[in-house]
This record gives structure tokens, C-alpha cells and sequence, in this order.
């Protein structure tokens, strides 16, 4: 045997590489990949049954149960006589290797009511994973959290909680503050009816410190300031945000140092003007706002100011930008009819965001943009590789889009990277001249191309429009696909246009391409 096989670490390399399939053969024949590989196969587990299946013969019995859900196990297992110390010889051998556990309801119906019950009681030892690092909890409603404190190992790192069902269940929060000093991702959701049990929450978090990411429906003044200060946060999801009031800062203090992702969800727009300041050193990211409770176009208008001006740091750093304003889940509202959509000067403060690559902005009206606003953004934003201006709200209004294919030329030239890009452009107009100056205008990353519901007046040309531009243009989609449109015998036509110059595209395409190639041959034999 190669003296690199005596060394762990480059046979951990090895096996990492190898197929899965290959690992159980070589843990039964060869003493030097036994332990590596044996690691390998069990570091991620989804579900008790393998470990069960590792007790003794006979150990357990499954009793068949009528169920009538074909999702479920049909199922249940049961102790056929007392467990003794030895059951547990084999178990203990392979739990030690679990370093990713994910308990999830459904998955795990036959094992949940029994055999977690008699593993609490009966288990050797105070955690059946003593090395476990990240622990998922999808429990869904069934009461399963009173079996956490058996998967909570001291040095857990990552913890995902998919449902907090019951006032119950929030008991358990100060335990992983106590048995998982060292949780550095935390995920936690629970429906809106505990949401005024808050209170329990927010004492576990500000009691860790060591947290990178961090994913809870809502946190207060206490939680913010002990969040601003955190040295090692980096990713922060706020679910349900409820008010908040501006925390204590000393000058100079530097809050949120290594923050590089926030997303918040809430429905009080005041929730912004808050958090917004204390961004002004953070290298962000990724920003991702959401206000479920659709103000006005002026509250968006706002943002976008604050957001300029208060996130300095973010102006060479944000590669990822999402804002939308929307009505609340089963909530109808109606905006007047006076209130203004949101045009290019209004985004413009935005632009001070130079590197970013991916765009979502989502006004309550949509935009009213034009050629000119459009050739502004493109040269605003050269790194874009994905723009979204608001997805079907600009169309849905029933005005016209002042936005002409010539725009889509502004795109080709300045942003070599998008490739993608929904836009309610109008192909109404005369199609724009291929040439520029002496230069052709072409880019090779653009694969798909939303127009939501816009007519198309000339099939041909557009697809001789868009094959000559974009040649690597693969799909053109509208907002009509896939809508059931009897009786709306223009909408029909509309979108069949549309997937007839999609249909074009690659013909046009093989066209070029063998052009191309002649010409290429018949240089080189000239």
C-alpha cells in the first residue's frame, strides 16, 4: 500500500471524489479506507430507520397500521423485549459519524410516537449524535419537538426549526442557548398565532453570540442593538418584521462590520427608516426588501433615496438588489387611480450601486420608462446579468409601453453579461437599425427574453431583430403562456406571434452559423 494511504486526510480527499457507490465495498475490504469511508456514508442522515436497522435482529417489531394517506409509512415499530446495553454497541458505533440529521414528520411517521420515545428513555448517553453539527427539525405540527434535546450536541453549529407549533413548543428555545453555545446558523419559523410569544425568542438570541446567519420572523430594539454589534453576522432574514424604534449607537461605533445579506418581510413601512441608517458601513451584498402593505408609489420612491444615501458602503459592494411593495397575503387594495407610477429619474439615486449583477424592482404600479431611461440604466448597471422592472405590473396597468426594441440595443452595448430580461417593450415601433456606426451591435449572453403582454406587429422582423442582436437568444416568453384565452381571440394572436418568432430563432440562428463557416472556408482556401 502507498505510504499516502496512511495518511487520513488525503484518503478523506480520495473518498470525497469516489463515487458513493463505491464507499461500502471499500469500508468491508480494505482497514485503511474502512473509517473514512464509514464516515462519508453516515455524515448525512435523514431519518432514524438506517441506526434503527443497526440494533439486533428482532429488536424491533413493524406492526402494519391502516392509514389511508399514501405519504405516510404504513407502519409502526415496537419493542418486542427491554433494551439492554449491549443493543446499543452497533448504534453507537455509526451515530458518532452523523454530522447532518434531518428529522422530518413525514419521513419519519413510524418512528416518531414509538421508537423516539424509548430512545429518550433509554439511550446510554445524553445526545444520540455527540458530534453533530447541523440538526434541520422539519416537524411540521405533530408535537415532535419534545424529542429535540436528544439531537442537541454541545457542538452543534447549524439549526433549522421548520415550525414552532405550540406555545409548548417555545419552551425549547432557552434549552438551545444552554446545550448549543456555539449555534452559528439559526433558522426558526412558526405560524402568525405565536407570533405574540415573541418574547421567548428574543431572550435566546441576544444570549448568542457566535452567530453568522441568523433567519427569525421578527426581532426588537434588544435583538437589533445586539445584532448591530455582532462581529461575525453576516446574513440576516427578518420574516414578519414588526416595528421597531432607532437603537442606542455610541459615535463612531461601527454597526453591522460584516453584514453581506439582509432580507426583510414586513408590513410597517417605518421598519426601513430604521434598519436603512445603520447600513452605512456594512459591505452588503444582497439587499431583499419586501413591504406587505402597499403605501403608494411614493413610500417606494423613499426607499430608494434612503437606500443611496444611508448604505455608502454597499455602493461597491451590492451585486444583488430586490425591492418590491406588494398587498398583504388575501388582502385586496386599490390604489387611486391618480397615484403615479414610477418612472427612470425616480430610480436614479439607485444607480449609484455600480457592481450589481441581479435587479428586481416591484413598484405597487409599475413603471412608465422610455428608451432614454432605459439607455441610463444599462450604462448605469454594465455587470447586470438579470433585470426584472416590476415583472407583469407594468402591463397590467393597460397604458402603453413608451419602451421600443430600440432599448434592447442599449442592453446589447452596455451590459455584456444579462442574460436574462423581462421587459414591456413595444414592437410597434420601426425596428431599430442593426448598425452603429461602423460597428455591429451584438451580444452573445442573452438566452431569454420576457415581453409579457405586448403585441408584435411583424413576426419576421422581430425574430430577424432579436436572432441578429442576441444570437444566443433561446426563449421568449409573455405573461399570456399558459393562460386559458377563449374568447380573447387578439391575446391568442398576440401570444401565438410571439412563439412563432420564438420558433424562428433557431432557424435564423443555423443560418449565421452556416454563413460563418463558409465564409471562414472560403478564406482560408482563398
Amino acid at each position: 500500500m502507498h505510504r499516502a494511504l496512511a495518511i487520513p486526510e488525503i484518503v478523506r480527499i480520495i473518498l470525497h471524489c469516489a463515487d458513493h457507490a463505491i464507499l461500502p465495498p471499500l469500508a468491508r475490504t480494505c482497514r485503511a479506507f474502512c473509517d473514512p469511508a464509514l464516515d462519508l456514508l453516515w455524515e448525512d442522515k435523514d431519518g432514524l430507520r438506517h441506526l434503527l436497522r443497526c440494533m439486533p435482529d428482532g429488536l424491533w417489531e413493524p406492526v402494519a397500521q391502516d392509514d389511508d394517506d399514501e405519504d405516510i409509512s404504513d407502519e409502526q415499530l415496537y419493542l418486542t423485549r427491554p433494551v439492554v446495553p449491549a443493543d446499543w454497541d452497533r448504534f453507537l458505533f455509526y451515530s458518532r459519524r452523523v454530522k447532518t440529521f434531518t428529522f422530518d414528520v413525514d419521513s419519519e411517521i413510524a418512528y416518531c410516537s414509538s421508537s423516539v420515545d424509548i430512545l429518550r428513555i433509554s439511550f446510554p448517553g445524553p445526545v444520540l449524535f455527540p458530534n453533530l453539527r447541523t440538526l434541520l427539525w422539519l416537524s411540521g405540527s405533530c408535537g415532535t419537538i419534545r424529542h429535540i434535546r436528544l439531537f442537541l450536541a454541545p457542538h452543534l453549529r447549524k439549526l433549522v426549526l421548520d415550525s414552532l407549533d405550540s406555545v409548548a413548543d417555545l419552551s425549547v428555545l432557552p434549552t438551545l442557548v444552554t446545550q448549543c453555545p456555539g449555534l452559528a446558523e439559526v433558522d426558526i419559523a412558526m405560524p402568525d398565532r405565536l407570533l405574540r410569544f415573541l418574547g421567548n425568542l428574543y431572550t435566546s438570541v441576544v444570549s448568542l453570540h457566535r452567530l453568522v446567519t441568523l433567519s427569525i420572523p421578527s426581532i426588537d430594539d434588544s435583538v437589533l442593538e445586539h445584532l448591530s454589534r455582532m462581529p461575525t453576522l453576516t446574513s440576516l432574514t427578518l420574516k414578519r418584521q414588526n416595528a421597531l424604534s432607532a437603537p442606542r449607537t455610541s459615535s463612531g461605533e461601527s454597526v453591522f462590520p460584516t453584514l453581506r445579506s439582509l432580507t426583510i418581510t414586513t408590513r410597517v413601512a417605518d421598519v426601513l427608516p430604521t434598519i436603512v441608517p445603520l447600513l452605512t458601513e456594512a459591505p452588503l451584498e444582497s439587499l431583499n426588501i419586501q413591504l406587505a402593505a402597499c403605501r403608494g408609489t411614493a413610500t417606494f420612491v423613499a426607499w430608494c433615496k434612503a437606500l443611496a444615501s444611508d448604505c455608502a458602503c454597499g455602493h461597491n459592494s451590492l451585486r444583488h438588489l430586490y425591492l418590491r411593495e406588494v398587498a398583504p397575503t388575501g388582502v385586496r387594495i386599490s390604489l387611486p387611480a391618480v397615484s403615479p407610477v414610477v418612472q427612470g429619474v425616480h430610480i436614479r439615486p439607485l444607480y449609484s450601486f455600480k457592481e450589481l449583477k441581479s435587479v428586481w424592482l416591484y413598484p405597487p404600479r409599475g413603471f412608465d420608462l422610455d428608451d432614454s431611461a432605459m439607455d441610463e440604466l444599462a450604462r448605469a448597471w454594465p455587470r447586470l446579468a438579470l433585470l426584472d422592472l416590476g415583472g407583469d405590473r407594468a402591463s397590467s396597468s393597460g397604458s402603453p409601453s413608451h419602451i421600443t426594441l430600440s432599448a434592447l440595443l442599449s442592453f446589447a452595448q452596455h451590459c455584456p453579461r444579462l442574460s436574462s430580461l423581462p421587459l414591456n417593450t413595444s414592437s410597434q415601433a420601426p425596428t431599430p437599425a442593426l448598425n452603429h456606426g461602423t460597428r455591429r451591435i451584438q451580444q452573445g449572453r442573452l438566452h431569454t427574453l420576457g415581453v409579457q403582454s405586448c403585441p408584435c406587429s411583424d413576426v419576421y422582423w422581430v425574430a430577424k431583430f432579436l436572432s441578429s442582436v442576441f444570437p444566443a437568444l433561446r426563449a421568449v416568453r409573455t405573461d399570456l403562456d399558459g393562460r386559458f384565452l377563449e374568447g380573447h381571440l387578439a391575446l391568442g394572436v398576440r401570444r401565438q406571434n410571439w412563439k412563432d418568432v420564438q420558433k424562428l430563432l433557431p432557424l435564423l440562428r443555423s443560418v449565421r452559423e452556416e454563413e460563418q463557416q463558409w465564409t471562414e472556408s472560403s478564406g482560408r482556401s482563398g
